[in-house]
């Protein structure tokens, strides 16, 4: 049996018609979500989601409720956990907390600071706790840092799908713990990202809703320039899930708290079948920010020419460096030669020269450019 813990867009009508989706086999585990505005936060900017209203909030979750749906809250926000000795930021903190759990009726959060598992844990025993994948668990001694705490799930790091030896090893520690291990599907950040967690303290703040987003600018330019990128970020194909679930993962996430249901409910299809025959971006999260386009219509990867991607993909990829390895960089420029990989030309024109693809930028991939220069030189 495979879990599933999709996102909320908060269209209940929509929810609901997805709910019905799942069978014996694929299961809903949890749908998840948060109130854009908070004290902690929740892992995405608050005017990347819907700007949704504590009574249709309340109303969300209670429908759900009734057809028998877990909803999961978030809040796993990536402060600093030091803010927690400040009086005024943790009485709001705490007051916080307090209405999710008793006036929305939750019994089930994801959090990001162990320091708050700790608080919850403390004021309210009886409710679920999942570590977000924010924490970037990835090994066992990920794990062990963790001991202490109560909680019985963790949404492994983005990077843990090309990481099978520390899987086997994480799922080896889990046993007898109470401890279920969950892997995103549909995540696109960049491999080992050197900034990931400080874009995700970015996201915490309350920021002003048409601030540029350099992080996020930063990462698409780099996927442009760079297009093997595309291939080593740790989304998972809905052919390859039963490879996951042979190791003895069983609970995979969904993202999308910024997309549509429409989307959401294609993906999950897609999942369920184990099939998928078309663009595989159009299935993946990635939204680029203040721009008029999905990267699926920037960039094309078609899903069927990876069929065998990850069965030579090499098994010990984390402990290897991508400049010893190459493996994503030769296959990008195979797709590339047989027409499986296309570039939208706003973004360039690709040209394979000295064994690398070398990009000649189009008018959006200048802007891009223009705008992460101007952020660098703030």
């Amino acid at each position: 049996m495979i879990n599933y813990s999709i996102a909320t867009q908060w269209d209940t009508d929509a929810m609901l018609d997805i709910v019905c989706l799942f069978n014996e086999k694929h299961k809903l585990h949890d749908v998840y979500g948060a109130l854009p505005h908070s004290i902690i936060g929740h892992g995405r900017s608050p005017y990347a989601v819907p700007n949704i209203n504590i009574q249709d909030a309340k109303n969300h979750i209670t429908a759900l409720k009734e057809k028998g749906v877990r909803f999961n809250y978030l809040f796993n926000g990536a402060f600093d956990s030091k803010r927690l000795q400040e009086h005024d930021f943790l009485k709001e903190t705490l007051a916080y907390i307090k209405y999710v759990i008793e006036d929305l009726e939750v019994c089930y959060v994801t959090i990001a600071v162990p320091e708050l598992v700790e608080i919850v844990n403390s004021y309210y025993p009886h409710v679920d706790v999942k570590i977000s994948t924010i924490y970037n668990v990835m090994t066992v001694n990920d794990l062990r840092k963790l001991e202490g705490l109560k909680f019985n799930r963790v949404a492994l790091g983005n990077d843990a799908p090309r990481n099978p030896r520390h899987l086997q090893e994480m799922l080896e520690y889990c046993k007898g713990r109470n401890i279920d291990l969950e892997l995103m599907l549909t995540e696109t950040c960049l491999y080992q990202c050197k900034t990931r967690y400080v874009h995700y303290q970015s996201q915490t703040k309350d920021v002003l809703p048409n601030s540029i987003d350099w992080y996020m600018n930063n990462c698409i330019l780099k996927r442009i320039l760079h297009p093997e990128e595309f291939l080593k970020a740790c989304w998972v194909r809905p052919e390859d899930i039963n490879y996951y679930c042979k190791l003895g993962i069983s609970n995979f996430k969904i993202s999308g708290r910024s997309k549509n249901p429409q989307w959401t409910k294609k993906c999950l299809l897609s999942y369920i079948s184990g099939n998928y025959d078309g663009n595989i971006m159009e299935i993946l999260g990635t939204t680029p920010p203040n721009f008029e386009n999905n990267c699926e219509h920037l960039f094309s990867i078609d899903n069927k020419s990876l069929q065998y991607f990850f069965d030579h993909h090499p098994m010990n990829c984390y402990d290897k460096s991508c400049q010893e390895c190459g493996y994503c960089e030769e296959m990008a420029i195979k797709l590339f030669e047989t027409g499986k990989f296309t570039l939208n030309k706003i973004c360039g024109e690709y040209q394979v020269i000295g064994g690398h693809l070398i990009c000649e930028p189009g008018p959006y991939t200048k802007k891009l450019m223009k705008s992460v220069e101007l952020q660098e030189g703030l």
